[in-house]
Protein backbone atom coordinates (compact mmCIF):
# COMPACT_ATOMS: atom_id res chain seq x y z
CA UNK A 1 0.00 0.00 0.00
CA UNK A 2 1.21 3.60 -0.67
CA UNK A 3 -0.93 5.32 2.02
CA UNK A 4 -1.04 4.62 5.77
CA UNK A 5 -4.34 6.52 7.40
CA UNK A 6 -4.15 7.22 10.46
CA UNK A 7 -7.00 8.17 13.00
CA UNK A 8 -7.44 11.49 14.42
CA UNK A 9 -6.45 11.89 18.03
CA UNK A 10 -9.03 13.74 18.83
CA UNK A 11 -12.61 14.30 17.84
CA UNK A 12 -12.06 17.85 16.05
CA UNK A 13 -8.77 16.54 14.55
CA UNK A 14 -8.86 15.53 10.88
CA UNK A 15 -8.16 11.91 9.44
CA UNK A 16 -4.18 11.78 7.87
CA UNK A 17 -3.17 9.56 5.18
CA UNK A 18 0.87 9.34 4.77
CA UNK A 19 2.98 7.81 2.06
CA UNK A 20 4.52 4.64 3.28
CA UNK A 21 8.05 3.92 2.73
CA UNK A 22 8.56 2.24 -0.79
CA UNK A 23 5.58 3.86 -2.11
CA UNK A 24 5.89 5.57 -5.99
CA UNK A 25 4.12 8.49 -6.99
CA UNK A 26 0.57 7.70 -8.46
CA UNK A 27 -2.64 9.66 -9.12
CA UNK A 28 -5.87 7.62 -8.47
CA UNK A 29 -9.02 6.72 -6.29
CA UNK A 30 -6.83 5.19 -3.72
CA UNK A 31 -8.60 5.72 -0.52
CA UNK A 32 -11.60 4.12 0.46
CA UNK A 33 -14.20 6.52 2.69
CA UNK A 34 -16.54 5.02 5.46
CA UNK A 35 -18.80 7.32 6.92
CA UNK A 36 -20.27 5.87 10.40
CA UNK A 37 -22.68 7.56 12.84
CA UNK A 38 -23.34 5.55 15.99
CA UNK A 39 -21.59 2.48 14.85
CA UNK A 40 -24.25 2.14 11.40
CA UNK A 41 -22.76 2.87 7.69
CA UNK A 42 -23.99 6.08 6.31
CA UNK A 43 -22.36 6.61 2.99
CA UNK A 44 -18.96 5.71 1.57
CA UNK A 45 -16.61 6.80 -1.39
CA UNK A 46 -13.69 6.68 -3.13
CA UNK A 47 -11.51 10.03 -2.39
CA UNK A 48 -8.84 10.44 -5.29
CA UNK A 49 -5.15 11.21 -4.05
CA UNK A 50 -2.34 12.49 -6.13
CA UNK A 51 0.99 10.88 -4.41
CA UNK A 52 3.80 12.84 -5.78
CA UNK A 53 7.12 11.99 -5.06
CA UNK A 54 10.55 13.91 -5.56
CA UNK A 55 12.86 11.84 -7.93
CA UNK A 56 16.43 11.27 -5.93
CA UNK A 57 19.22 12.97 -7.74
CA UNK A 58 22.19 12.72 -6.17
CA UNK A 59 23.55 10.56 -2.54
CA UNK A 60 26.55 12.05 -0.44
CA UNK A 61 28.15 10.45 2.19
CA UNK A 62 30.12 12.33 4.79
CA UNK A 63 32.19 10.88 7.64
CA UNK A 64 33.21 13.31 10.71
CA UNK A 65 36.82 12.95 10.21
CA UNK A 66 39.15 12.02 7.19
CA UNK A 67 42.20 10.43 9.30
CA UNK A 68 41.44 7.87 11.55
CA UNK A 69 44.16 5.28 13.34
CA UNK A 70 44.47 1.85 15.16
CA UNK A 71 43.43 1.93 18.99
CA UNK A 72 47.11 1.08 19.42
CA UNK A 73 48.90 2.78 17.41
CA UNK A 74 50.64 5.70 19.17
CA UNK A 75 48.93 8.52 16.81
CA UNK A 76 46.06 8.25 18.80
CA UNK A 77 48.25 10.25 21.44
CA UNK A 78 48.41 14.11 22.06
CA UNK A 79 49.17 16.59 21.35
CA UNK A 80 47.52 15.57 18.05
CA UNK A 81 45.38 12.23 18.51
CA UNK A 82 43.77 11.11 15.57
CA UNK A 83 40.03 9.30 16.42
CA UNK A 84 39.98 5.34 16.11
CA UNK A 85 36.28 5.34 15.13
CA UNK A 86 34.10 7.89 12.66
CA UNK A 87 30.30 8.01 12.07
CA UNK A 88 29.01 8.49 8.52
CA UNK A 89 26.06 10.69 7.45
CA UNK A 90 24.11 9.70 3.86
CA UNK A 91 21.86 12.61 2.63
CA UNK A 92 19.95 11.94 -0.78
CA UNK A 93 19.40 15.11 -2.63
CA UNK A 94 15.90 15.04 -4.72
CA UNK A 95 15.35 16.76 -8.01
CA UNK A 96 12.52 19.22 -6.37
CA UNK A 97 15.88 20.22 -3.89
CA UNK A 98 15.02 18.48 -0.76
CA UNK A 99 17.14 16.51 1.41
CA UNK A 100 16.59 13.94 3.42
CA UNK A 101 19.55 11.77 6.01
CA UNK A 102 19.15 8.18 5.25
CA UNK A 103 22.37 7.55 7.50
CA UNK A 104 19.60 5.39 10.07
CA UNK A 105 17.05 4.32 7.18
CA UNK A 106 16.68 0.14 7.20
CA UNK A 107 17.25 0.52 3.16
CA UNK A 108 20.43 2.25 3.78
CA UNK A 109 23.43 -0.16 2.78
CA UNK A 110 27.08 -0.07 4.30
CA UNK A 111 30.11 -2.09 2.19
CA UNK A 112 33.39 -1.89 3.57
CA UNK A 113 36.41 -2.24 1.37
CA UNK A 114 39.86 -1.97 3.36
CA UNK A 115 43.50 -3.68 3.57
CA UNK A 116 45.72 -5.85 1.93
CA UNK A 117 44.51 -8.84 0.98
CA UNK A 118 40.86 -8.54 1.80
CA UNK A 119 41.69 -7.92 5.58
CA UNK A 120 39.54 -6.64 8.07
CA UNK A 121 40.21 -3.25 9.24
CA UNK A 122 37.22 -1.80 10.95
CA UNK A 123 34.29 -3.34 12.30
CA UNK A 124 30.93 -1.45 11.75
CA UNK A 125 28.17 -0.98 14.52
CA UNK A 126 25.31 -1.43 12.38
CA UNK A 127 24.07 2.14 12.77
CA UNK A 128 26.47 4.39 11.73
CA UNK A 129 29.90 3.82 13.42
CA UNK A 130 32.58 2.02 12.11
CA UNK A 131 35.60 1.90 14.80
CA UNK A 132 39.29 0.90 13.25
CA UNK A 133 40.30 -2.31 14.59
CA UNK A 134 43.63 -2.87 16.94
CA UNK A 135 46.31 -5.03 15.07
CA UNK A 136 45.14 -3.50 11.66
CA UNK A 137 48.15 -0.78 11.57
CA UNK A 138 49.94 -1.54 8.15
CA UNK A 139 47.26 -3.35 6.84
CA UNK A 140 45.11 -0.58 5.70
CA UNK A 141 46.13 2.05 3.94
CA UNK A 142 42.39 3.53 3.14
CA UNK A 143 39.09 2.89 3.78
CA UNK A 144 35.96 2.96 1.54
CA UNK A 145 32.78 3.06 2.65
Amino acid sequence: ASLTVAAPGASTAPWTATVAVGAESMIGQLLDVVWTVCGAQVATARAKVDVALPTPSSVSLVASTTKVTAPDDAAKLAPSPLATSFTVTVTVTFDDASTADYSLDSRTNYTLAGGAAGGACTSFDGAQTFTVLGGSKGVCNSITV
